[in-house]
C-alpha cells in the first residue's frame, strides 16, 4: 500500500476498459502455508493505467507497465497492511542489495510456494543493464539480479510484487514493481521503476 486507499500494481493491466479485477469476500481466509490472519480487505473500485503496453519483445509487458488501484474505503496500517515509502523521483540505487517478494514459481514452469518468499537481488545501473541485457530495457525499467544463467531472480507469479531497495539514508523504499524477465533465471529481472514514474504516481494518489 502507498496510502490508505491506493496501491501500485502493474503487469497484465493494460487499459481501464478491459481490465479484469478480482473480488475476494471479506470472509475469505487463505490458510495454506503461512499462519492465517483474519483480515478484511476493501474492494477495488477504480483503476488508473499509465499507458497501454508498447514493447512487443516482452509480450504482455510494456514500457509503461504500471497502474494504480483505488480501494472503496481507507485501510488502516496494522498486522495485515503496511504502507510503503516510495523511491524519490529519479532515485537510483547503484549496485545496492535489494529485496523482491512474491508467490512466484521456484523455476521456469516449476512449482509455486505455499507461502510468501523473498529473494535478495543487487540493483544494476540502468546503462549497464541496457548494454548487457538481451531484452529491451526501456527508460522506465529498473534492473536487478545478474546476467548469469541460474542466478537468483523473480519468476512467473511474482509480477506486480514489490522490489525494495535501500535509499541513501539506509531506509528501505519501494523501488520497483516486478514486470518481466527471461524465462526466470536466464538473466536479470526487470521492474517498473517507481522513481521514474514518481510524478505520475503523485498526480494520481
Amino acid at each position: 500500500m502507498t496510502s490508505k486507499t491506493k496501491t501500485i500494481h502493474g503487469h497484465q493491466i493494460f487499459k481501464e476498459d478491459n481490465a479484469e479485477l478480482a473480488y475476494i469476500s471479506p470472509e475469505t481466509q487463505i490458510v495454506d502455508g503461512s499462519p492465517a490472519r483474519n483480515c478484511e480487505f476493501p474492494s477495488i473500485v477504480h483503476l488508473q493505467v499509465y499507458n497501454a503496453p508498447t514493447d512487443d519483445m516482452v509480450g504482455m509487458c510494456g514500457e509503461n507497465d504500471i497502474a494504480i488501484l483505488t480501494l472503496d474505503r481507507p485501510v488502516r496500517e496494522g498486522g495485515c497492511v503496511k504502507f510503503a515509502q516510495l523511491a524519490r523521483k529519479g532515485e537510483t540505487f547503484g549496485t545496492r542489495r535489494c529485496m523482491a517478494a512474491g508467490w512466484g514459481d521456484f523455476k521456469f514452469n516449476g512449482n509455486s510456494p505455499n507461502e510468501l518468499y523473498k529473494v535478495a537481488l543487487p540493483a544494476i545501473p540502468h546503462n549497464v543493464c541496457k548494454r548487457n541485457s538481451r531484452m529491451r530495457i526501456a527508460d522506465g525499467i529498473l534492473c536487478a539480479g545478474d546476467f548469469r544463467q541460474g542466478g537468483a531472480s523473480t519468476c512467473q507469479g511474482d509480477s506486480g510484487g514489490p522490489l525494495y531497495c535501500p535509499s541513501s539514508n539506509g531506509q528501505m523504499v519501494l523501488a520497483g514493481v516486478t514486470s518481466f524477465g527471461n524465462n526466470c533465471d536466464k538473466e536479470i529481472s526487470a521492474f517498473s521503476d517507481v522513481g521514474y514514474f514518481r510524478d505520475w504516481i503523485e498526480s494520481n494518489l
